[in-house]
């Protein structure tokens, strides 16, 4: 693959985490903040969403190549970083959104993955999808136990 199609897919993977930091911006607030027990867990997620958006820029920068101005675009409407709803959200289509969005991002990441990337590239792709696996296990999980009527600790969940 030549480096600028993977410079390429990098800065789209880019793009996407910003997205999601938007998403998890407003998810969070929805939810009651970080002191609420989903939104503390939906901050973690936001931070490692932040790493992966360094690690990218980082990556991006030691290939020689200028990482984008990353603005949300489509798929910040999707994520709904874009188009704050008419109403309060309550704390289960706050989720459902969520998952939706991990949903989006681990694909794209999957996507990204099935190319011939460098391993360093590889290696950086898989631990990002890793993490988006696990965010996505935990939302259909907090989904499935309806956790917003629970007031126990959350950190029981995977």
């Amino acid at each position: 693959m030549k480096q600028s199609e993977v410079s390429g897919e990098l800065s789209r993977l880019l793009a996407l985490e910003i997205d999601a930091l938007h998403a998890y911006d407003a998810a969070i607030a929805w939810v009651g903040g970080p002191g609420s027990a989903i939104g503390g867990e939906l901050a973690l997620f936001k931070v490692e969403h932040q790493r992966h958006a360094l690690a990218l820029h980082e990556a991006l920068l030691a290939m020689g190549a200028r990482p984008p101005e990353v603005e949300p675009d489509v798929k910040g409407v999707v994520i709904g970083a874009l188009t704050p709803p008419r109403r309060r959200l309550n704390a289960q289509e706050v989720l459902e959104a969520m998952r939706n969005n991990e949903q989006l991002t681990t694909a794209v990441h999957r996507k990204v993955l099935a190319l011939p990337l460098p391993e360093d590239v590889r290696a950086l792709v898989e631990r990002a999808h890793a993490d988006e696996e696990r965010h996505l296990a935990w939302i259909e999980e907090a989904l499935a136990r309806a956790l917003w009527f629970q007031t126990s600790v959350v950190a029981a969940l995977p």
